[in-house]
């Protein structure tokens, strides 16, 4: 087994973690919403330790393990696809570091003064986020998959449609949501 293998089965590990994991917190979020505020509180600590002590430390060994595979490979950084998965994870990390870990503070804050409106409100658009962050790992995979060249006009076309499409649904649940088309149920409903 060569250095290169090695690095690119945690890459990829580290990555099937990183991602499904992102992508499950998704469904526990949509479950979370039937569960009131007392289980988005919950969902919210949970969040916060999961990203902690498992995501974060996935999305690390992604790009240790990318940079490692580069380094024992023929592989450069100039490559095309490389440059464009080095643009998506530092989009990402902006993303979570820039306005979802802020919005956890101020979710907390709210909540310890028992401004649950405000609390609510911060949660909605972290959850906007969080989705668009998801869309920009899936890219990242795409990208990762098809390899494309900043030549290869009709792959990047349809990976960023298909992006653009997600995040315009995103926007667009969102917007229906703000004007109560689908309030939080009570806390009983299941």
């Amino acid at each position: 087994m060569t250095r290169y293998q090695v690095f690119l089965y945690v890459h990829i590990a580290a990555a099937t973690i990183w991602v499904g994991g992102a992508t499950m917190l998704q469904f526990m979020a949509m479950r979370a919403r039937t569960r009131g505020i007392e289980g988005l509180v919950a969902f919210g600590s949970d969040v916060s330790w999961i990203g902690k002590r498992l995501l974060g430390p996935a999305s690390l060994a992604v790009i240790g393990a990318g940079v490692g595979m580069v380094l024992a490979s023929p592989l450069s950084f100039s490559d095309d696809w490389i440059t464009i998965a080095l643009i998506l994870v530092a989009t990402a990390y902006a993303l979570v570091i820039g306005v979802m870990e802020p919005l956890s503070d101020q979710i907390r804050e709210a909540l310890a003064a028992g401004d649950v409106e405000t609390a609510l409100a911060r949660g909605k658009l972290q959850t906007i986020v969080s989705r668009i962050e998801l869309g920009v790992l899936f890219l990242i995979v795409f990208d990762m998959a098809l390899k494309p060249t900043f030549a290869d006009h009709g792959v990047l076309v349809f990976g960023l449609g298909g992006f653009a499409i997600a995040t315009l649904a995103i926007l667009w649940n969102a917007r229906t949501f703000a004007r109560g088309a689908r309030p939080v149920p009570a806390l009983d409903a299941a």
